[in-house]
């Protein structure tokens, strides 16, 4: 199953996600870049919680500024959040049961299912009658497990 949730704050979003005692990537193989955008930035390998939390807030590694003003506040939305997670039947199986071929065959769906979005999400900035499009450029902090 997939959940998604909208990311509302960078620096709560930067903390949660890199947070060591988060029990979601306890355990998983740890946060590491990923996606197209990410590769065209230059971001790979761990992810630095100060440089996500940067390009949360819509800040480039290069300086360049994302955010969208509007009436005197920042528009920009960090991001989305997309939770996967089997059933618990399967869950109970992996864990209790100790059957490394579910976590690995879950793992493998999740990396599917990624790549997926990654590939075909868009991205729309309208703006004074203006349309820019962006397809498939994510960066992703790869703690899907």
């Amino acid at each position: 199953m997939m959940s998604i949730a909208q990311v509302r704050s960078a620096g709560s979003a930067g903390n949660y996600y890199t947070d060591k005692d988060n029990y979601y990537v306890l355990g998983s193989m740890g946060e590491r870049w990923a996606g197209k955008g990410a590769e065209q930035l230059g971001l790979q390998g761990s992810v630095d919680k100060d440089v996500f939390t940067r390009l949360l807030e819509g800040r480039l590694p290069d300086g360049a500024d994302l955010s969208r003003m509007q009436d005197g506040s920042n528009k920009h939305r960090p991001g989305y959040d997309l939770t996967f997670s089997a059933p618990k039947s399967v869950s109970m199986m992996a864990m209790l049961g100790g059957d490394k071929r579910l976590i690995d065959a879950h793992n493998q769906a999740v990396d599917f299912a990624v790549r997926q979005v990654g590939s075909t999400v868009s991205l729309w900035t309208t703006g004074a009658g203006l349309h820019t499009g962006d397809d498939g450029r994510t960066v992703r902090n790869g703690a899907d497990r």
